[in-house]
């Protein structure tokens, strides 16, 4: 298999599904997973995090969309049909993360 590893992980860094990255090279999306699967994974993650960062960047210039984004993903504030003032809503559960 003469697959340039570098190129499919940047494929996976800009976002390119499985699929669009075996119609690029010819692979089996069952090859790609036995012979790249923990670079693909390790990739993406890099890409989310990536993905993050430009999010807070963004938040930071008061980017009142992407405020309201993180605010729903990770402080659990969604609208509510609740009247205003009623804090009978619980404590959202939100997913531990270290640091």
């Amino acid at each position: 298999m003469n697959v340039d590893e570098k190129e499919l992980r940047q494929l996976a860094i800009d976002g390119a599904t499985d699929r669009e990255i075996c119609e690029i090279h010819g692979l089996s999306e069952a090859e790609l997973r036995e012979e790249f699967g923990a670079m693909l994974v390790e990739a993406r993650a890099q890409r989310r995090v990536l993905l993050r960062k430009l999010q807070n960047a963004a938040a930071k210039k008061g980017s009142a969309g992407i405020l309201s984004l993180l605010g729903k993903h990770e402080l659990g504030q969604m609208a509510s049909k609740l009247g205003a003032g009623d804090d009978r809503r619980p404590e959202p559960q939100l997913d531990p993360k270290v640091g």
